[in-house]
């Protein structure tokens, strides 16, 4: 095997990195490429939403498209599953490509933005139930 070939980026002097025995990735670890990310068809949406994200239940920032879950969005069926996408959001994003129809047919979901911890709490069945008997605990108000 010959010597291995520098990034592809203008002025980065990193050497690139083997991604198998026959092959080379074209740019270092430093660089982002959308074809090297985890999960490159869902990119395309990256400029979508917008990189102030929060989760709409505790605050905390979550980033769209991101490898770590505790930092990435986790979108939620807020209106019990009626919604046109009826799976997963982000496999829905990842098999569709980004146009003006898929763009009002995502906007029309309003699905609901959570980061992974407020997602794991959250129960998918009876949440109404859920949310008057924690406001009840919590507030002491029955509602």
């Amino acid at each position: 095997m010959g010597p291995r070939p520098k990034c592809s980026v203008p002025g980065c002097n990193k050497m690139a990195k083997r991604r198998d025995s026959k092959s080379w990735k074209k740019m270092c670890s430093n660089h982002n490429s959308e074809k090297y990310l985890k999960f490159p068809r869902a990119s395309r949406w990256n400029d979508f939403f917008s990189e102030d994200l929060q989760c709409e239940m505790c605050g905390e920032r979550v980033y769209f498209n991101r490898k770590d879950r505790d930092k990435s969005v986790h979108f939620d069926h807020r209106h019990g599953g009626n919604e046109l996408i009826f799976g997963s959001p982000f496999d829905w994003l990842s098999s569709h490509a980004r146009n003006q129809e898929n763009e009002s047919i995502w906007r029309s979901c309003d699905f609901g933005i959570l980061c992974f911890k407020c997602n794991l709490r959250l129960p998918t069945t009876n949440r109404v139930t859920f949310a008057k008997n924690l406001v009840k605990y919590v507030l002491g108000i029955a509602i």
